[in-house]
């Protein structure tokens, strides 16, 4: 059988993008949760006949979870995802879940970190499943007020000058990516127009320039960390007896 992914989607205009691309090329089947739409998120990645969880962004806090009830569900799942040793990847709001579902603070810095910004891979990232491939630095796209502490007996593997946690991974299975990997011209354009932009004082026009001279840039280490996450999926399916698709 082939394999199928959970994937948390928390805006109706940010989707997998170059993941999802990864996934179809990949023949990996995907049921999509649209918690902007008020879909329920479900109990286990078992419900649904997933083998692995993907988190994406969004707008909303980990720590305002009065305001958005799915968040708890979602910590929840989580939780049991990586207790049960599945495969998770979580990308910007996405890490924040993970960082807080491993026990991790996160906090709002007071500051936004919008745009292009070099990142830097650690020396743990040359031994990782997923970042092994990864220059030591790129420049990817961000959009995040929050952070969070590293968690505990999590191993480190990127920063930027703002932000310490870029990315980390959690035992052998779990992986939090607070810049965006998975962005598109398109999902950049649908995440210009947010109201956020204004706030922070910032125009779109820089951020779409940048987008059409960094994105190109960015697919060679991408595609590999999405790739490398399939294998990682792939991987697991067998140590349960599974028969996947690589």
């Amino acid at each position: 059988m082939e394999p199928r992914v959970l994937v948390l989607q928390h805006e109706a205009d940010e989707g997998m993008g170059l993941l999802g691309e990864c996934f179809a090329r990949r023949r990996v089947e995907t049921h999509i949760v649209h918690t902007h739409a008020g879909e329920a998120v479900p109990r286990a990645i078992d419900d649904v006949g997933a083998s692995a969880l993907v988190v994406l962004g969004g707008g909303m806090a980990v720590y305002d979870a009065d305001g958005h009830p799915h968040v708890r569900d979602e910590l929840r799942l989580i939780e049991r995802t990586v207790a049960k040793g599945a495969p998770v990847l979580a990308i910007c709001f996405g890490s924040q879940l993970l960082a807080s579902a491993l026990g991790a603070r996160v906090y709002a810095t007071g500051r936004q970190e919008i745009g292009w910004f070099e990142v830097t891979a650690t020396d743990a990232a040359r031994a990782d499943a997923l970042f092994a491939d990864a220059p030591p630095t790129f420049v990817p796209f961000h959009w995040h007020g929050d952070t969070f502490d590293l968690p505990n007996r999590a191993t480190r593997l990127a920063s930027s000058r703002m932000t310490e946690n870029q990315a980390f991974s959690f035992a052998t299975c779990a992986w939090g990516i607070q810049f965006h990997p998975e962005v598109t011209l398109a999902i950049v354009e649908s995440m210009v127009r947010s109201d956020e932009l204004a706030r922070a004082e910032l125009s779109a026009g820089p951020l779409l320039a940048g987008a059409r001279d960094a994105l190109p840039r960015m697919l060679p280490v991408a595609v590999p960390i999405f790739d490398r996450f399939v294998d990682a999926i792939v991987a697991a399916g067998h140590l349960r007896g599974q028969e996947v698709t690589s």
